[in-house]
């Protein structure tokens, strides 16, 4: 990889596209530095005609206080903060790329210090203890009074049950509208900068089912970490599962979520997959890309 410099425009910027869960991502090695404007970059990417769509663009940096910086952008450019599937395909990439070889690995993301490792193919992490966890809210959407909970799980959720709205949502999950509603929660007032918003059905006292409208993607995903642990530990929190529970996800994949209720901690563990590889032209200059 070439290091950005003043004489040279255009570079050959590689890179992995990998699956968490389902959640997808670009994935760059930037410790160079080659990509300056990363959230113009990364609308490039969504925005190309000859790249597959993905949840966000993933660029891996020098950090001071971890053996490596994740950096995670939306789809629309906007900073990511925390991504729980990232992290996770972060660890991955970089034992892929042979970057870092320790056990467990360390990053920084949005100013916290992860720890992570692979275990039997599947990447555990470590995410931030839960905070700002507000219970039993009620906001009115379209004249519909739903009943939700809020937590911080690294980014801010909204979680919804559905037993807990029957008169409102049907039975089933799988006939829920998650676009439509979701963008309408998301937008909401009682969210000035906007939420993720995830829809949860209670399977047992060890599983529940979720889907999640993502705030920055702008839509449903087929997974989103940092929202299975939020779905798992308000149902913990409420009494409906345990310390440990598994969270099925739009993709048909399980990540497992386990809570320790003492300090609030979350540990996320699930698939991190490798999807293909390839090489970017990126001009600095036009900040436009082309394969």
């Amino acid at each position: 990889m070439m290091i950005h410099n003043d004489t040279v425009s255009t570079f050959k910027v590689p890179f992995t596209f990998m699956s968490g869960a389902g959640n997808t991502f670009y994935f760059f090695d930037n410790r160079e530095f080659i990509i300056l404007d990363k959230s113009n970059f990364t609308k490039e990417v969504y925005n190309s005609d000859f790249l597959r769509k993905a949840d966000g663009c993933i660029f891996i940096e020098n950090s001071t206080d971890a053996d490596f910086k994740m950096h995670y952008f939306n789809s629309d450019g906007t900073d990511g903060m925390m991504c729980g599937n990232g992290g996770r395909c972060a660890i991955r990439f970089v034992i892929h790329k042979n970057l870092f070889q320790n056990k467990p690995l360390s990053f920084c993301a949005d100013g916290h210090v992860y720890k992570a490792e692979l275990i039997n193919d599947e990447v555990i992490l470590e995410l931030k203890p839960a905070s700002e966890i507000n219970l039993n809210q009620e906001l009115n959407v379209n004249n519909l009074k739903i009943k939700y909970h809020s937590i911080n799980t690294g980014a801010p959720h909204c979680v919804i049950f559905l037993h807990e709205n029957l008169n409102v949502f049907p039975r089933l999950l799988n006939e829920i509208d998650v676009k439509n509603i979701g963008k309408e929660i998301r937008n909401h007032k009682n969210f000035p900068a906007g939420i993720n918003v995830n829809f949860c059905e209670v399977i047992n006292d060890t599983k529940i089912v979720n889907r999640t409208y993502e705030r920055g993607v702008e839509d449903e995903t087929l997974a989103c970490g940092t929202g299975s642990a939020a779905g798992a530990f308000i149902s913990n929190k409420l009494g409906y599962t345990g310390n440990e529970c598994s969270v099925l996800v739009q993709s048909g994949e399980t990540l497992k979520v386990f809570i320790k209720s003492s300090d609030s901690s979350i540990k996320l563990q699930g698939s991190a997959h490798l999807l293909f590889e390839g090489v970017l032209n990126y001009d600095s200059i036009s900040e436009k890309i082309s394969l």
